[in-house]
């Protein structure tokens, strides 16, 4: 909390809403797919909410997760969708910390999605295969893109074991 009100304040940061992009290493990113029974967005919800009880090693009621369908150009019998849950008490540790220097948090994603949001809504990948590599502080995201497939994951190796590994190899604290 010390550290983001001393940013809010250096960096005189007056926006009461926050946008929170949570570390991908926190998040379980499994895709799923589900029966395409129908168009409908409540019976859909029960669909995936009925696959993310088996995929999600929590109870449901232990995380806060969600979903976001993606675009199935193999067939119209299956409905893929990527699932992401991240545990209760890391994202209220956030939220917390972001509340109590009176910003209103409006919503919360974590760091792969927001990547391959931005990718999509940029036209990345459109024509041909392409490759994203966002290099963080404790984890990395890796997102490959190729029309509408598209691979996601989160390596934990980044900046800091970088920096730590080159002091190492030249012994410099």
């Amino acid at each position: 909390v010390a550290a983001l009100k001393s940013i809010i304040s250096t960096n005189k940061f007056a926006a009461k809403s926050v946008y929170l992009s949570l570390s991908g290493q926190n998040a379980l990113i499994p895709f799923i797919k589900v029966p395409a029974m129908t168009t409908e967005p409540e019976k859909i919800r029960e669909l995936v909410t009925f696959e993310a009880k088996s995929r999600i090693p929590y109870a449901l009621d232990e995380v806060v997760w969600d979903y976001q369908l993606i675009d199935n150009p193999d067939g119209a019998d299956e409905i893929d969708a990527m699932l992401v849950s991240v545990k209760n008490e890391e994202v209220i540790r956030i939220t917390d910390a972001v509340e109590s220097l009176g910003k209103k948090v409006k919503s919360v994603e974590v760091s792969p999605t927001a990547l391959y949001n931005a990718v999509r809504a940029n036209g990345i990948g459109d024509t041909q295969c392409e490759m994203i590599l966002n290099i963080g502080g404790k984890s990395s995201t890796l997102v490959f893109v190729d029309g509408p497939r598209f691979f996601v994951r989160s390596i934990p190796i980044a900046g800091n074991y970088i920096t730590q590994q080159i002091a190492k190899e030249f012994n410099i604290p």
